[in-house]
Formats: C-alpha cells, sequence, structure tokens
C-alpha cells in the first residue's frame, strides 16, 4: 500500500523536530560546561596572608591551574583569526619534538590578569604550577609525549618594563624582572643529574 502523503509530510516534521531537539541539547550541554566552570570559580584575589603562603594553599593552586589552562585552551588574539593561540603553540612545540613553551606576559595580563600579577611576584611557585597545566594540556593532544619529556617548561616572554641593571635592589630578589645587557663570557650547559645508575665493571652489579 502506498502511504498518504500528508503521513510522509508529518514524518519529515517528526524528524526535523527531533534534529532540533538533539541540537538544542548539545547546545545546552557547551553552556552548561561554560556554567559550571564559573559556577565553582573560587574569589583568589581577596587574600589576608603573604602572597606566596597563599600560592600554596590547595584551593589557590587548584583555581590557578583553572585559570591558566583555561587560558592556553581558549586565548584568542583579538586581530587575529579566531584560531586558539596556544593550542596551536603546544601542537607545534610536541611535532618539533620540544619541551618549553613560550606564553606572552601581555596575552596573560590581557586574559588572567591576577596571573600575570602573581607571576611576576612569585614566578618559583607560579612556573612550577603553569610547567604541570602545559604538561596536561599537551598530553591531551598527544598521550604519549610523555615518553619523551618528563616536563614543559613554560617560558613568560614580552614583559612590559624593563629594569637597568644598576637599578635592581633587594625588592627585586626572588621576583621576575627583564633586563638589557651585554653577554661577555658564557661556559657550556652543566648538567643536572636526576637519576644515575652505577654499572660494576668487575662483579656486574648495578647500583
Amino acid at each position: 500500500r502506498v502511504r498518504p502523503r500528508a503521513l510522509e509530510a508529518d514524518d519529515d516534521d517528526d524528524q526535523w523536530r527531533r534534529q532540533q531537539r538533539r541540537r538544542r541539547a548539545g547546545d545546552r550541554d557547551e553552556d552548561d560546561e561554560e556554567e559550571d566552570e564559573e559556577e565553582f570559580e573560587v574569589d583568589i584575589e581577596n587574600y589576608d596572608c603573604p602572597l606566596r603562603e597563599w600560592i600554596t594553599r590547595e584551593r589557590t593552586k587548584s583555581e590557578i591551574r583553572k585559570k591558566f589552562s583555561r587560558f592556553l585552551r581558549k586565548y584568542v588574539e583579538k586581530d587575529g583569526d579566531g584560531a586558539p593561540v596556544y593550542r596551536i603553540r603546544i601542537r607545534e612545540m610536541c611535532v618539533a619534538n620540544g619541551q618549553s613553551l613560550e606564553v606572552s606576559y601581555l596575552h596573560l595580563a590581557e586574559r588572567e590578569p591576577i596571573l600575570a600579577v602573581w607571576v611576576a611576584d612569585a614566578p618559583a611557585d607560579m612556573l612550577a604550577m603553569f610547567d604541570e597545566v602545559a604538561k596536561q594540556e599537551a598530553l591531551k593532544l598527544y598521550p604519549s609525549y610523555g615518553d619523551i619529556h618528563g616536563r614543559i617548561f613554560t617560558r613568560i616572554t614580552g614583559l612590559p618594563i624593563m629594569d637597568q641593571i644598576r637599578d635592581i635592589r633587594q625588592a627585586h630578589l626572588n621576583c621576575l624582572i627583564k633586563i638589557e645587557g651585554v653577554v661577555t663570557r658564557r661556559t657550556g650547559v652543566f648538567p643536572q643529574l636526576r637519576e644515575v645508575m652505577y654499572d660494576c665493571s668487575k662483579c656486574g652489579f648495578v647500583v
């Protein structure tokens, strides 16, 4: 039997409605993910203790990692083509088997200003967390990249203020600064041993 055209039209309408519902559901899921990030965001800018103590607390560290991860995944340049800048840089780094990720201080200050301030005031602690996040983002793109490099190093570039060497004081101690100078002498790179294995040539015992 041939089905009436009216029923076929109804089927087409039902299919179209189902597609629309699925599309709206997908959009809601993406919106929910964004809302979840904002809903559980912790205010880390108000603190009543020394900065270096504050950024070692677990809640603060967790929020710092989340903010930097979001920055690496989503930052796009205003006058660019809309492509995520640091996802591309991470991909290029991995393709070149590198382990240094250059991050513009101005980009960070634009998107996450509190992280930019803190990385200048407490670079040792902040960069350690940045390195962890950079490695996690690299592993998302290339899950086996940890077999090539155990660490990823975040290199901050483009500090807007340049200090003169003669003006450096104790206040600059343990801070991130930018200076200009001429290298007159340099040595080779001194390796830093992390794991050492000794193999006895007489008995064959390995320590």
